[in-house]
This record gives structure tokens, C-alpha cells and sequence, in this order.
């Protein structure tokens, strides 16, 4: 019996382990202004997800234990076609899950986005996009 390797399949496989990689993402969250509660946090990697938030990339619970946190994300996909990602987040500071708002339907909770942007309402995927490098760090102020 022959246990010669096909070259074409050698090719073949060494071709898809270089193009499918990982990436990792550093996420520092500052201007906390009271020590209480979470961080939820949401990744996602194109617009439909952003604009109805389904298919999160990646959704994150993170305690708030100082007024400025780091947080890694890693084994993020990515190709050579150069994914990107943007980030929601908000202080959920009485931990009941949901983004707090007031009678006139504004925030009374801190919330952020990748970018900084969403002074007034929620920025597109565009504006709030990450683009990819091997390592991606990103910082967002609460507002």
C-alpha cells in the first residue's frame, strides 16, 4: 500500500490554516463613574448584526470593580478578506439586565461604542468599526 502524501492536498491544507487566523482585541473602559454593577458588552463583525443586534459576535459580562477596566478578547476570527468589529456596551449599575432609561426614553445608564461616537443616538457599524490589525486596542469613554 502507498503512503505517499497527494501534494495538491498538502497545498490545499497549508493554504487554509494561513488564512484562517486569529486576532485578539484589548478593550480598556474608562470614565466609570460609580464602582457598581456590569459592563455588558457586545461584539459584532458586520452591520445586520449591529443595526438589530442579532448573531452577537461575542456578548461579555464584566463586574465593575474600578473606574477603569481592560479587557481581552481573544481567538477573534479572522481572514485574510480583513474582518471588522464594533463594540456596544453599557453600565447596567443596578444589574438588572437591561439599559436603564428615563420618561423621555434617554439612557440614564453610561453606555459607550468603539470610536467614541454615539453622542446623540447609536452611530453606524461604519463609524463605530475597529478595522482589523493583529492586535486590535481599542479604548471607550463612557458617556
Amino acid at each position: 500500500m502507498n503512503q505517499s502524501v497527494n501534494p495538491y492536498m498538502l497545498f490545499f491544507c497549508l493554504g487554509l490554516s494561513s488564512a484562517i487566523q486569529s486576532a485578539e482585541l484589548v478593550l480598556t473602559v474608562d470614565k466609570i463613574k460609580h464602582v457598581s454593577g456590569n459592563l455588558m458588552i457586545a461584539v459584532y463583525d458586520n452591520k445586520k448584526s449591529w443595526d438589530t443586534n442579532q448573531d452577537i459576535l461575542i456578548n461579555r459580562i464584566v463586574p465593575v470593580t474600578q473606574t477603569t477596566i481592560t479587557i481581552t478578547f481573544e481567538n477573534l476570527p479572522t481572514t485574510t478578506a480583513k474582518v471588522n468589529y464594533a463594540i456596544k456596551l453599557y453600565q447596567d449599575e443596578n444589574s438588572n439586565g437591561a439599559l436603564d432609561k428615563n420618561f423621555l426614553g434617554i439612557p440614564s445608564e453610561r453606555y459607550g461604542f468603539s470610536n467614541n461616537g454615539g453622542y446623540f443616538g447609536l452611530p453606524s457599524f461604519e463609524k463605530a468599526t475597529i478595522k482589523q490589525e493583529q492586535m486590535l486596542i481599542t479604548r471607550i469613554h463612557l458617556q
